[in-house]
């Protein structure tokens, strides 16, 4: 009886740990004057890309989270975090097992500090918004508001979404000239279940799925390119 409780114990940790880690929120810092997203390579990689998973549905809003949110160390002190949104919303479709592009009406609003975008299928890409303000001591701590709906107010279907975004810092709010190098881009996957028709396993199955966007494409295809063209040298 006692080994079997401590079995029960060790699972509820290890599902604990796992779940925290899934929705664990996304570190900053700042390396060779360039804003580095996940130093220590805790996320998983889907696509190509970083990818940070949340749940909408918190605090009675079924449609809203504030996850994940933001940690920073080692930033340009007293300095301001933005985001730019680096493509338009994707929604998982179950029928075809692929992320679609087009034909949906569900959109994303980001909203911080009285700046609210909003991100469709047709809208938001290059849309810029505040994350947060850094410490003196170059920390940073803070959440922004997501909610998901349709456009006249319609419930969202239950499903699987993907944001792709970056992350810059400016010394102050005009202009927003940035003070390094852009971050590398990254996925946000939000979760949508509240009808009860959209389980965590099929929304694992729609994050496997995430397509590898045309940059890191092409970015590979050259990289192919170049090895073929150093073995041909070798072998002549």
């Amino acid at each position: 009886m006692k080994s079997l409780k401590l079995f029960s114990i060790g699972l509820l940790a290890v599902f604990m740990s796992s779940n925290a880690l899934a929705h664990s929120d996304i570190e900053l810092t700042l390396q060779n004057n360039k804003i580095i997203v996940d130093p220590h390579n805790e996320a998983m990689l889907a696509g190509g890309y970083k990818l940070f998973e949340a749940d909408f549905g918190e605090f009675g809003n079924p449609y809203g989270t504030d996850d994940p949110g933001f940690n920073g160390f080692g930033l340009v002190s007293n300095s301001l975090i933005w985001y730019q949104v680096e493509n338009t919303l994707k929604k998982w479709d179950v029928l075809s097992s692929s992320w679609l592009s087009t034909g949906f009406n569900e959109q994303i609003e980001i909203e911080k500090a009285s700046i609210t975008n909003i991100v469709s299928a047709t809208n938001g890409l290059g849309d810029q918004g505040f994350i947060g303000s850094v410490s003196s001591s170059g920390g940073l701590h803070t959440h922004v508001e997501f909610q998901i709906g349709k456009a006249g107010g319609v419930n969202p279907d239950d499903g699987a979404y993907l944001l792709e975004l970056s992350v810059f810092d400016t010394l102050n709010d005009t202009g927003l000239t940035p003070i390094g190098n852009v971050s590398d881009k990254f996925f946000l996957a939000f979760h949508l279940n509240e009808g009860g028709t959209f389980g965590h396993e099929s929304f694992e199955q729609a994050i496997a799925a995430v397509p590898v966007p045309a940059a890191v494409w092409l970015f590979g295809s050259a990289l192919a390119l170049l090895g073929f063209g150093r073995r041909k040298v070798m072998i002549a």
